[in-house]
């Protein structure tokens, strides 16, 4: 058999099976769903009436970044953003 077809049936094989591992890996965390954060979703409600009661937690929500407010070296960088949902504003270090 010719040297050249066996590197391109050898090839050929290879990518069918990257193909068919990485898109197991996708309908598994598609299934588990997405892979993303388990994060509660963001409460506007209860962080402008207590911020303070959702220290330590950690939540998932859709921001749009309004503002860089700047970098301090030892408290990191300030931004705002505007709470898609909600229109608010939030800021963030």
């Amino acid at each position: 058999m010719n040297t050249e077809l066996m590197k391109s049936t050898k090839w050929t094989v290879y990518r069918g099976l990257m193909c068919a591992v990485m898109g197991g890996i996708i309908l598994s965390l598609s299934a588990c769903g997405g892979g993303g954060s388990s994060a509660e979703e963001f409460d506007a409600g209860a962080y402008f009436d207590r911020p303070q009661a959702l220290e330590g937690l950690r939540f998932a929500a859709s921001l749009r970044v309004e503002a860089d407010l700047g970098w301090k070296e030892g408290s990191g960088r300030m931004m705002t953003f505007t709470l898609v949902d909600d229109g608010r504003q939030v800021s963030a270090i």
